[in-house]
């Protein structure tokens, strides 16, 4: 391995990577109370990490050395990741609560109780939120932005993380194995189908289509209609979302492997043994598919020249995806850390939270947000 981290540097030097460790820094208090609602927040967050590419953070950059502006406790772990809009941070937690914060100072704008537990990431589109429930009786709900309504309440039974909003369709699947799509206008349902008899994770957007996968198979099916296009077993791929290059699908798994897909047929067109399980999404930025091993070793895979992939040991346990900047790459483990490294496993910018973080790291407009495990969400500038 020694090797290997040694002609890994040009590949990390050459994609432009960084990782960042989290700094020893204690929560800084904040005025949690509810305050006005945005009058108007275009922000579009449609899908899991907000594109198919799970890199929304690729194009921003974060400060030399951040600076914790606040946190604010949500109430338990998160159920998914958090959605940006342009002036509010969205959280939904596993204890059936959905909440709007104030990007710039955490103010809660308003908070709502599900009907049952949290069970995905919220999305925020076109001045709505939307969530939803994973119990037997699990529900997807559409809310007002600005005023915290609910404008409407579809039952399906056990969601799975994720979903998404393409066009005029919110589109879920549950864990017993129905795909539905949904009018965003009132909920009613426009399609469903059952691919499964249950699974793992929910929705992808692929243009023409969307993508389902159990833990042993993936099902694609055309987007309008829901008609079948394949379905392929896939022993092992799928724990987690997939991330989208183009016309490639890469899926990371739990038996140490990250792997390329045609995305129209689901051939497999390559293969990277990483030697560890990754149980968090890949992502990709840059032409570069980025994913961490549970032990913490960050891989950085180029799309056209897989078998160049190199590693960097950061040695401490991970199972959020990592995070693409401008500058690098963010991670965060499950000891509370958030790192940002450049070239090598010795963080640039390091701090820690009280609790292990389990989902990405988002950086927009130069602030840095965390959700961690024990449902309190912190700010960096």
């Amino acid at each position: 391995m020694s090797g290997k981290f040694a002609d890994a540097r040009s590949v990390f030097h050459w994609a432009g990577i960084v990782a960042a460790a989290v700094l020893g820094v204690n929560a800084v208090g904040c005025a949690a109370g509810v305050t006005a609602a945005p009058e108007q927040d275009a922000g579009h967050w449609v899908t899991y990490l907000g594109a198919p590419s799970r890199a929304p953070s690729a194009n921003e950059t974060i400060a030399r050395e951040p600076r914790l502006v606040w946190t604010v406790r949500t109430g338990k772990a998160p159920a998914g990741a958090l959605a940006l809009g342009d002036s509010v941070v969205v959280v939904q937690s596993s204890d059936r609560h959905l909440m709007v914060y104030r990007r710039e100072t955490g103010q809660r704008v308003w908070r709502r109780k599900l009907h049952g537990r949290g069970a995905t990431g919220p999305l925020v589109v076109e001045g709505r939120v939307y969530g939803a429930s994973g119990d037997e009786r699990g529900r997807v709900h559409a809310y007002a932005l600005r005023s915290g309504e609910r404008i409407w309440s579809r039952e399906m039974g056990p969601i799975v993380d994720p979903m998404a909003v393409y066009g005029a369709n919110l589109y879920a699947a549950t864990r017993t194995g129905d795909v539905v799509a949904l009018s965003r206008s009132g909920g009613d349902v426009v399609w469903q189908r059952r691919v499964s008899t249950r699974l793992s994770v929910g929705v992808t957007a692929l243009g023409p289509y969307v993508l389902v996968a159990a833990e042993d198979s993936l099902h694609l099916l055309r987007r309008e209609r829901g008609q079948p296009v394949v379905s392929r077993a896939t022993p092992g791929t799928a724990i987690a979302a997939p991330a989208v290059a183009g016309d490639t699908l890469i899926f990371a798994s739990p038996m140490g492997f990250v792997t390329g897909l045609d995305v129209h047929s689901l051939r497999t067109l390559w293969q990277v043994d990483v030697q560890d399980p990754v149980y968090g999404s890949p992502t990709v930025a840059r032409d570069t598919v980025f994913a961490v091993t549970a032990r913490g070793t960050l891989w950085a895979i180029p799309v056209r020249r897989p078998l160049e992939g190199q590693a960097l040991e950061l040695t401490s346990p991970v199972r959020a995806p990592p995070a693409p900047v401008t500058a690098g790459v963010l991670v965060v483990t499950l000891r509370g850390e958030i790192m940002h490294v450049v070239e090598s496993n010795i963080p640039k910018w390091r701090t820690r939270v009280e609790a292990p973080v389990e989902q990405a790291p988002v950086v927009d407009g130069s602030m840095l947000f965390v959700v961690d495990g024990r449902g309190e969400m912190h700010a960096w500038r």
